[in-house]
């Protein structure tokens, strides 16, 4: 009667009517009374009928019924039952057959909560001919998500089950572009093939896209086929097909290719990007081509393409930072000649200063175009932040605001990396509030650039600091925080919690790079763990990350500084096995090591391979290490021919490029020979177009002053000022030094005097430098009063300098003033020399100070520092005097203990 009726409403009274003459309905029956009222959208009961006449009778429903239901859950939300209703029907027998409907039904619910591995399982087991649309949305996600074999399977099961037909555009697409994004070369290269042969055009997106893949897998040759063969086929690139070509043959070092790719893009009349210039000038610029800089600079302005803040950072950073307000004035000028309107008579036809042109021309700029004056704000507050003038970079932060502008975040962090180098915490604070309450959140680099000024000034409370407040917001920190970091830890010598800072960052699921995994090695061998840094070595290697040149030479300069001279010969080997070259650094570092044991001998003819025979170009380093190494060197020079050193020599000179010939002889017989040697390096190096530099001036002033040249020295020390080279706390310290070795103690104080007024803060150092003369002289009461002017300032003498001050006052019978600083030696974890804690104790004993000698005597005897047995004598006695009862200084510790803490 049901399957014969003709409206839902006779059915359900037909349905009623038998169930209240106790006729109990039959599955056909329930099947037919559900899918009705499924069809009708009365869901709830549809879900009452399957519920108390088929689920609570334990009657096994049909297939049918099981489907019916599937529908019925998902149209009313309930997903998680439809997928145990459709859970049990996947589960029954193969020869299942199930409705499209319910199919398509749970796949739309899977795809909508991005379940996608699921409705491929769906897929792989329903023997259901489903729709284009249901095979083309699954093999999209799959290949977004990562899922290729199982896209590829779910395309291998949609050709099997929809015949001939052939895949979409649009398939194909998702296809290659998750075989280019995982690095699936071959497989990629297949779907263009296959593209072709169904008659699909591949575009420009394509081409672009596997040409980018090839350049992300190292594999260029290929990228530039691909870029070939789209040429080829008449498929023109696009600027953004360019500006990947030139960006990563930068940044494989082609930078002729990358040239000749610019060239090209102008000539098919499309306007290369500032981004373009920029990554080939900064390319060039480390490759110190700066001929070829001036001359794209000179076509990046005939191109009419507007500068950018990132432009003028590349170009900053290869000038001198005293160029850096100046080179902001000409980037502002570019940028005001694009302004619509702008009127140049009113910045250039007036004699007023640089300052007073550069805030007229923002003000002006600023009245036209917002975006252009970010810009320009941003460029003159880094010139600013640069040039420390962080007081004038805050005032025109304040002046930018107010005429309307928004700061960029380069703009903040400009600010953040100058004030967190000047030490301002409080200030950063500002800062950020500022851009938070701007509704720009700081990004990855502001806490870099943050982490990193608090490493380098060594604060590394504020740089865990900044951790935490990456951790309240969610964030992780990436591999270059955690590098900056333990970095810091390591020279600081702690190394163990540098060790549990890489724990954590494995731990927080980051893959270690070199760079982070060479800086623990660097930090091992500060920190004389040479075994560690070499296993660290090797595991890098077993976790597929080859080392380069980078860690190489970071391996082999520590292990020739740790004298393991064998290792680094291995280590040397593997690294030319690798098609490694030795650069600059590498021989810096081992000229520097051997010039720092006294053998200038071997320092000298590694300079000389380098140099002569493997025509490798001097840097700055280098001439600074060859001046202080001989200068160093002049009066200690030993002649040693280790064979373990002479196998390194060789290992380097088997590589040379050129044939040997007569290698520059060093005279090292005398110290007279090595002044004169030193004397004619200095003057070679003064023609050297690293000139002026701060850095060389010192090692030059230096070289004078180890070879009793005082008069160059000053002369030198006079021409540096007249070059517009402040002298720093280095330089004075290297003369001050000098005029207390020849005894002239008031010289020195005199130059001290004038380190101060000419601005230059001396540091701890310096400080010592003096304050050890002042004591070798005999000058305590000068040296009590610098060490005073030292402690108000935050410095502390070294262990040396504390032992003269403490005999001084002990030889004076000073008791109160020695033990202060007996204290102040142990709070800086100085011990005292066993001369100079005896006599200590000795003059306590005399002056019947008991408390203060058993402090002394237990804090030395916990650090397992002995005494002499006569001192021991002077101390029981004095305990004796004051503890008669007790018989021995043993039998007396927890009394006399307890007195002296």
């Amino acid at each position: 009667m049901i399957a014969q009726s003709s409206s839902l409403p006779d059915d359900l009274s037909t349905a009623i009517f038998s169930i209240s003459r106790g006729v109990d309905l039959d599955l056909t029956t329930c099947g037919l009374l559900i899918r009705e009222l499924i069809t009708s959208n009365q869901l709830k009961v549809a879900e009452s009928l399957y519920h108390n006449h088929i689920v609570n009778r334990g009657i096994k429903p049909s297939f049918d019924i099981t489907n019916s239901m599937v529908i019925c859950y998902c149209k009313s939300g309930k997903f998680d039952e439809a997928l145990l209703v459709f859970d049990k029907l996947m589960r029954s027998d193969d020869s299942v057959v199930h409705c499209k409907v319910a199919v398509n039904y749970i796949l739309r619910g899977l795809f909508q909560r991005a379940r996608f591995l699921e409705a491929f399982d769906v897929v792989s087991r329903v023997n259901v001919r489903l729709g284009f649309w249901c095979y083309n949305v699954l093999i999209d996600r799959l290949c977004q998500t990562g899922y290729l074999n199982e896209a590829i399977e779910v395309f291998s099961i949609m050709r099997d089950r929809t015949g001939p037909s052939s895949p979409t555009l649009h398939l194909y697409k998702s296809l290659f572009y998750g075989f280019c994004k995982g690095g699936r070369f071959e497989e990629a290269e297949k779907v263009f093939v296959e593209m072709g042969s169904q008659g699909f055009y591949v575009d420009r997106a394509m081409y672009t896209c596997l040409i980018k893949a090839y350049f992300m897998g190292n594999k260029m040759n290929m990228a530039t086929e691909v870029y070939q063969r789209m040429v080829k086929t008449g498929c023109e690139p696009d600027e953004v097909t360019y500006q990947i070509l030139i960006s990563n043959y930068c940044r494989n070092g082609e930078l002729d290719c990358a040239r000749m790719i610019l060239r090209t893009m102008i000539n098919n009349n499309l306007t290369p990007s500032v981004r373009s210039y920029t990554v080939l000038i900064a390319a060039l610029c480390k490759e110190n081509r700066l001929r070829d800089v001036e001359e794209l600079l000179k076509d990046f302005c005939s191109q009419r393409v507007v500068s950018d803040h990132i432009l003028y950072f590349v170009l900053k950073r290869n000038l001198p930072k005293e160029n850096s307000r100046e080179l902001a004035f000409q980037f502002l000028q570019e940028i005001a000649s694009h302004v619509r309107g702008f009127d140049f008579s009113s910045v250039f036809n007036t004699s007023d200063n640089l300052e007073w042109k550069i805030e007229s021309m923002l003000e002006d700029i600023s009245r036209i175009d917002l975006d252009l004056a970010n810009m320009a704000f941003a460029i003159l507050i880094n010139a600013l932040c640069e040039m420390e003038q962080i007081d004038t970079a805050l005032g025109l932060f304040d002046k930018m605001t107010r005429l309307g502008c928004t700061p960029l975040l380069f703009t903040y962090n400009s600010l953040i990396k100058c004030l967190c180098q000047e030490g301002f915490s409080e200030l950063v604070e500002s800062v950020l509030a500022k851009m938070q309450s701007s509704g720009m959140a700081p990004d990855m680099n502001t806490y870099l650039i943050t982490v990193n000024a608090y490493c380098k000034r060594g604060d590394l409370d504020l740089a865990f600091n900044m951790l935490n407040k990456m951790d309240e917001k969610g964030l992780k920190p990436n591999v270059a925080i955690y590098d900056s970091i333990i970095s810091c830890l390591s020279k600081k010598k702690r190394i163990f919690d540098a060790e549990d800072m890489l724990k954590r960052m494995l731990k927080d699921g980051l893959d270690p790079d070199e760079k982070v995994l060479t800086t623990m090695i660097n930090g091992y061998f500060m920190n004389g763990m040479a075994l560690e840094a070499q296993e660290l070595f090797e595991e890098m290697i077993k976790f597929d990350i080859k080392p380069s040149s980078y860690s190489y030479t970071a391996l082999v300069s520590g292990l020739v500084k740790d004298k393991l001279i064998d290792r680094a010969c291995h280590y040397l080997k593997m690294m030319l096995r690798d098609g490694y070259q030795p650069n600059v650094v590498l021989y810096t570092s081992l000229i520097n090591s051997f010039s720092r044991v006294g053998d200038f001998g071997l320092a000298w003819r590694l300079a000389d391979l380098m140099v002569n025979r493997n025509q490798i170009e001097q840097d700055l380093i280098h001439y600074v290490t060859l001046v202080s190494g001989v200068s160093r060197n002049i009066v200690s020079t030993k002649r040693r021919y280790e064979r373990t050193k002479e196998r390194l020599f060789h290992l380097l000179n088997r590589v040379a490029l050129v044939p040997r010939k007569n290698i520059l002889k060093v005279i090292t017989d005398s110290p007279q020979g090595m002044k004169g040697f030193a004397v004619k390096l200095i003057q070679q190096v003064k023609e050297t177009t690293f000139m002026p530099n701060l850095y060389l001036y010192n090692s030059m002033i230096y070289g004078f002053v180890k070879a009793d040249k005082i008069e160059d020295a000053y002369l030198y020390f006079e021409s540096m000022q007249r070059e517009g080279i402040r002298p720093n706390e280095v330089t004075f310290t290297i003369l001050i030094g000098k005029h207390i070795r020849d005894g002239e103690i008031d010289r020195a104080i005199d130059l001290f005097n004038k380190m101060n007024a000419n601005g230059c803060i001396p540091d701890r150092t310096a400080y010592n430098t003096l304050l050890k003369g002042l004591c070798n002289l005999g000058r305590l009461q000068d040296a009590f009063s610098l060490l005073h002017t030292m402690q108000k300032r935050g410095l502390f003498p070294y262990r040396v300098s504390y032992e003269k001050i403490l005999n001084y006052f002990c030889d004076n019978k000073m008791s109160g003033p020695a033990f202060k600083i007996f204290e102040e030696m142990l709070s800086h974890h100085y011990v005292p020399g066993k001369l100079s804690r005896d006599w200590l104790l000795c003059l306590l004993c005399d002056e019947k100070k008991l408390e203060e000698a058993l402090f002394v005597y237990y804090t030395m005897r916990e650090r397992e520092k002995l005494f002499k047995e006569s001192t021991i004598s002077l101390l029981m006695q004095l305990c004796d005097d004051q503890y008669p009862e007790e018989s021995t200084l043993d039998a007396k510790d927890y009394r006399l203990l307890a007195i002296a803490w």
